[in-house]
């Protein structure tokens, strides 16, 4: 399977965010994907399959 890292990692399998590779290992990659460090790349896909957000936290406890 084609994957790309959305983060960097090490174990197993180590990766670097943004990096896109082959891999087969698909116990590896099911826990990879569960825990949103990689997604599947296709070839005829430019865009990502997963939708990412942000949260924002306000900053608490500052002097005004």
């Amino acid at each position: 399977m084609r994957i790309e890292a959305l983060k960097s990692f090490c174990g197993v399998l180590s990766m670097a965010k943004g990096e896109v590779r082959e891999y087969s290992n698909e116990t590896v990659l099911a826990d990879l994907t569960a825990s949103g460090y990689v997604i599947e790349v296709t070839e005829n896909s430019d865009q990502k399959k997963v939708t990412r957000k942000r949260s924002v936290k306000k900053n608490e406890g500052q002097g005004n």
